[in-house]
């Protein structure tokens, strides 16, 4: 079973691959971006499906494995990254509306397999 957190992105900065466009926008403007929240994922985790517009709303799969089967306390807005330090497996679809919207979806990067 995956451990689900929500952490700062300047504590995650040094696992992130180095040509990744929110490495390249944490160099550029770390002040503003190390402020963001990040959903670690620390393990496999086989998701259902994952909405990258909105990964801790709720009903979704994410907010469920943060929650832990008990309510708690879900950070409030959409988390600037999903970083899953393990393997990824989507049962079904991965999906974000961002390029109908103006606001940007959450970046999702995969330190291991995705399928």
């Amino acid at each position: 079973m995956p451990t689900v957190r929500v952490c700062p992105l300047a504590d995650v900065a040094a696992r992130l691959p180095a040509d990744s466009s929110i490495a390249r926008r944490l160099a550029e403007d770390p002040e503003t971006l190390a402020r963001e929240t990040v959903l670690c994922v620390d393990g496999g985790v086989q998701l259902p499906w994952l909405d990258l517009d909105a990964p801790l709303a709720t009903g979704s799969p994410l907010r469920a494995l943060l929650e832990g089967g008990a309510p708690t306390a879900t950070p409030r807005g959409r988390p600037a990254l999903v970083l899953v330090e393990g393997d990824l497996q989507m049962d079904g679809a991965l999906t974000s509306g961002a390029a109908e919207r103006t606001e940007d979806a959450a970046h999702l990067i995969v330190l291991g397999n995705a399928r």
